[in-house]
């Protein structure tokens, strides 16, 4: 137990110091439009169609509605912590925020359910280990790695929060509850979208018709629940059912004649499932099916750094378990890390330390360096493919 404390410790004085020192304008973005819940603000979609014109930012807010009470319940916690500055801090766009003299003390304010959830991620991903050996994996490579880091306190990205309830319905799902699994993963979706990819893979392990409809009717309850109120609010469609993720999904097609497109990840997707359905369905641990979906979103379409968030507690647990995925699932996060690295966006690198050093932000991106792009493309997709090919067939 020392040992695992002094990990912790470690591991928390880390955190403490990315999200400190660490600036992406993201955070601001989020907060921005989350302050509006304290003032009594329910509707952020057609509050933000209405204002567009004399709000300070004219972002859309394109997450689900349970996002929005996230971070606006936070926000009006830190906004009584903080004093009346927050509020000045995060309506100022006009270049000026990374001057401000409690630009430091705001974003780990602000970041702080993040290290929560990253203790509770822990202790359920813990749950998943099989011997002392693979607990003690676990909990360094959850504890030290890059990805969240960089994607959770440095960016700023809350995708920790679906990864967790992701995670714990894959834990819910070996105990035989797939209810409750798939209520887990509607919530999740609430948030962002993608756990609602996950919920075939519950479902399809039901035994009856009778038993398939009681994991599916209250999920579509609970979803048309929180959903429906805001079907007809301007700016929904764009902001949530018009998504990024959906975009990047079903942006590019394959033409296969008469009339039908369907998109590669659709397309891989629906073989997973069936794979899922008729080689594994008698198998209540979803850990490959979970990892193969998520790093699928990764490999083929345009993605963003914090969604390698999604899927990797299940690659450390995978991991943990089969040596031979070492190889290609390490291959694949370096890979993916790397063209993110290589976007011509200042905030990907060095614009991250623009709050103690402003100037960082006025450096030029990086070109677009065709060449590397495509060799660290070709490794992560190739790569991936083999770490989802390995996971589902020889994970038990």
């Amino acid at each position: 137990m020392p040992k695992i404390n002094g990990l912790i410790l470690g591991a928390v004085i880390i955190r403490l110091f990315f999200a400190t020192f660490f600036y992406h304008p993201d955070l601001r973005v989020y907060y921005f439009h989350g302050q509006f819940l304290k003032t009594g603000v329910l509707n952020i979609y057609s509050y933000l169609e209405q204002n567009r014109a004399s709000l300070p930012n004219s972002n859309r807010f394109n997450y689900p509605p349970l996002a929005y009470l996230f971070f606006g319940s936070w926000y009006t916690v830190s906004s009584v912590i903080a004093g009346p500055g927050l509020d000045t801090w995060i309506n100022d766009w006009s270049g000026q925020d990374v001057y401000h003299p409690q630009l430091f003390f705001y974003q780990l304010l602000l970041k702080l359910p993040y290290f929560a959830l990253d203790l509770l991620s822990l202790s359920v991903l813990l749950t998943f280990a099989r011997s002392h050996p693979q607990k003690k994996f676990l909990s360094a490579a959850w504890l030290f790695n890059p990805l969240t880091l960089y994607g959770i306190y440095a960016v700023g990205q809350f995708d920790l929060l679906p990864a967790l309830l992701t995670l714990l319905a894959a834990a819910l799902v070996v105990r035989g509850r797939l209810t409750k699994a798939s209520l887990l993963l509607v919530i999740g979706g609430l948030l962002k979208t993608y756990p609602l990819l996950l919920l075939p893979f519950v479902l399809i392990r039901s035994k009856s018709w009778r038993e398939s409809l009681t994991i599916l009717l209250p999920s579509i309850a609970l979803w048309l629940t929180v959903q429906a109120p805001f079907f007809a609010s301007p700016g929904y469609s764009q902001s949530v059912l018009n998504s990024g993720l959906a975009n990047r999904i079903f942006s590019a097609g394959l033409d296969l004649g008469g009339g039908i497109v369907i998109s590669p990840f659709v397309a891989v997707y629906l073989v997973i499932l069936a794979y899922s359905f008729f080689a594994r369905r008698a198998k209540l641990n979803l850990i490959p099916e979970f990892f193969a979906v998520t790093i699928l979103v990764v490999l083929l379409t345009p993605f963003h750094a914090q969604w390698l968030i999604w899927s990797l507690p299940f690659a450390l647990i995978l991991l943990s378990r089969s040596p031979s995925l070492w190889l290609p699932l390490t291959a694949v996060m370096a890979s993916a890390f790397g063209l993110i690295l290589l976007l011509p966006d200042i905030y990907v690198s060095v614009g991250l330390l623009a709050g103690l050093n402003p100037f960082l932000k006025t450096i030029p991106a990086l070109p677009p360096l065709i060449k590397a792009q495509i060799l660290l493309r070709s490794t992560l997709v190739v790569t991936g493919f083999i770490a989802i090919f390995k996971s589902l067939k020889y994970e038990s």
